[in-house]
């Protein structure tokens, strides 16, 4: 009997000190912040930083160093927010401070400074300008007058039909000899390589070939007389035997287009007949 009561008395002073070892644990982990991690639950518990409650089948540990952690993934984070806080900042700076080069544009010089640089370079140049011009309308009217008579003195040409005979040559010959063998000259002058035979192109074309030799030489004859008043003869080779011949050349024009313009009005009336 004594054995059992010292028995009973050993265990309720195990049980005694284990429950105050219990007690002084829970006091350590009240005054040193931690996180809880459940290893096993068998039922619904709540816990936090301060306490763990759960039903007897639910085992909490603790983990010391998980405090070091937590604050070093949350310094972590703060650094890269803070990185990327920076980032974006710096790309709107540099965003605003881009320099856009300004486009390089020659300078325009004002017309009236243009308009007014020539003319002081006229008069600078006098001398210069009044040779320029003379020399620019000798040459255009010796051109005008060369190349008219190119056209006269051309074998072919109307005013050289009959070359042999003057004007009054022609009055002396029958009308119906004359008007014949100016048609013949006029239907034999063109021929049109796709219908040989077509005679109305010979004297269509030689007609008008006709008028515009006339016209030549009524503007050479107009040229020769501003020249002749202007005492310019001699600096265009102009002589009075020139004048006299182109003179000579426009009354043979005027008498062959009036032959061939009787001719077509009595071919016209023969024809409507």
């Amino acid at each position: 009997m004594m054995i059992r009561r010292c028995f009973f008395l050993v265990m309720m002073i195990l049980f005694f000190c284990s429950a105050q070892g219990k007690d002084e644990k829970i006091k350590e982990e009240e005054k040193l912040p931690s996180q809880y991690f459940i290893h096993a639950t068998t039922a619904t518990y709540i816990f936090n930083n301060n306490s763990a409650q759960a039903n007897p089948f639910v085992t909490v540990t603790q983990d010391n160093d998980n405090d070091q952690k937590n604050e070093q993934s949350q310094l972590a984070l703060s650094t890269m927010k803070a990185v990327a806080d920076l980032t974006a900042k710096v790309d709107a700076l540099a965003a605003n401070l881009q320099v856009v080069q300004p486009e390089v544009k020659e300078p325009q010089v004002p017309v009236e400074n243009s308009l007014n640089s020539f003319l002081n370079w006229i008069t600078d140049h006098q001398i210069v300008v009044a040779g320029g011009v003379v020399v620019t309308l000798y040459s255009s009217i010796f051109y005008e007058i060369y190349k008219v008579d190119q056209v006269l003195n051309d074998p072919l040409a109307w005013s050289n039909w009959h070359n042999n005979k003057k004007l009054e040559d022609f009055f002396t010959l029958p009308a119906a000899q004359l008007e014949a063998d100016l048609l013949y000259a006029f239907q034999h002058r063109y021929i049109d390589v796709t219908n040989p035979m077509d005679f109305m192109y010979s004297l269509s074309q030689s007609a008008l070939a006709l008028d515009k030799e006339i016209e030549l030489v009524h503007q050479q004859l107009a040229r020769y007389q501003w020249i002749e008043r202007s005492r310019c003869s001699r600096l265009f080779f102009v002589s009075a035997d020139a004048i006299a011949s182109l003179q000579e050349k426009q009354r043979k024009l005027a008498f062959l287009k009036h032959i061939f313009s009787s001719w077509c009005a009595h071919h016209k009336i023969e024809k409507n007949s």
